[in-house]
């Protein structure tokens, strides 16, 4: 059985000339076990005090808590009876670079793993102070159907509803760059593109932490979404038991109460 840890934290701080008066600590580290791009490893990731004022009602979260929220729900997911399924969950940066410097900036990403390694592959993805995914379903089955062209399904969840085919289309032509590198010659899966329809969000800054919500309700609930969306099955993709908008609607309360316990852990330690 696996062993799996809380994140641990350690202290960023100032040189004091005054031992007996330390500086407060300016930031704190946890152990991220989200692709970073840096290794493959789980790694220390550090998070500015400062950026604790942001889990107040009506602000919007930064890259670093939004990566600390989706790292926190990828311990749950390999503590829980899902984790028999292969999951990749990429940093906030990952799309950012490759939308905006293109394959080069991320192609170190994948110098140790592959994605066609995967069941199940988290992008979260930032526009214009709003967050949503994309995910990346069956890239592993599609290599199993070698020397058959196998089939991989991409979808996008927004929680603000926004029509999300071009970064759908983005994902795809990453995916199959990976694949020709991997796999030259063989024949190329075909993608099937699609939007999934969640509830939308009450107001416009806790859209990180539906973002979060509804990947973790798509994994859980996926063996029913996934035939449902194929199918267009309204009943089955608008139950409001799969979505849970009444857990959501705390995420904020809860997720800030997470952050400072780890918080108030490392500032015991100075």
């Amino acid at each position: 059985m696996k062993k799996f840890h809380k994140p641990s934290l350690t202290l960023t701080t100032k040189a004091s000339s005054k031992p007996s008066n330390p500086v407060s600590p300016s930031s704190f580290h946890y152990l991220s076990y989200i692709s970073t791009g840096k290794s493959n490893t789980p790694k220390l990731i550090e998070v500015p005090f400062r950026e604790i004022a942001q889990l107040e009602p009506g602000e919007w979260l930064s890259d670093h808590l939004v990566d600390l929220g989706l790292s926190l729900w990828f311990e749950r997911f390999q503590a829980s009876s899902l984790n028999c399924m292969t999951l990749k969950v990429l940093s906030t940066y990952f799309f950012t670079n490759f939308s905006e410097r293109g394959y080069a900036a991320i192609a170190h990403w994948t110098r140790k793993w592959t994605p066609l390694t995967y069941d199940f592959i988290v992008i979260p993805i930032h526009d214009t102070n709003h967050w949503y995914s994309s995910i990346i379903i069956g890239a592993r089955q599609s290599v199993q159907a070698l020397p058959k062209s196998g089939e991989i399904t991409i979808i996008s969840i927004d929680s603000l509803s926004y029509d999300r085919a071009n970064t759908r289309k983005s994902v795809a032509e990453w995916l199959l760059i990976e694949f020709a590198k991997h796999y030259p010659g063989k024949p190329t899966p075909s993608i099937v593109s699609l939007e999934l329809p969640v509830p939308r969000q009450p107001n416009l800054c806790d859209c990180a932490l539906y973002m979060i919500h509804y990947v973790d309700r798509f994994i859980r609930h996926h063996q029913t979404l996934l035939p449902a969306l194929t199918h267009n099955d309204s009943f089955a993709l608008d139950d409001p038991a799969t979505w849970r908008t009444d857990l959501a609607a705390h995420a904020r309360a809860d997720f800030g109460v997470q952050v400072q316990h780890y918080a108030c852990i490392a500032k015991s330690r100075q």
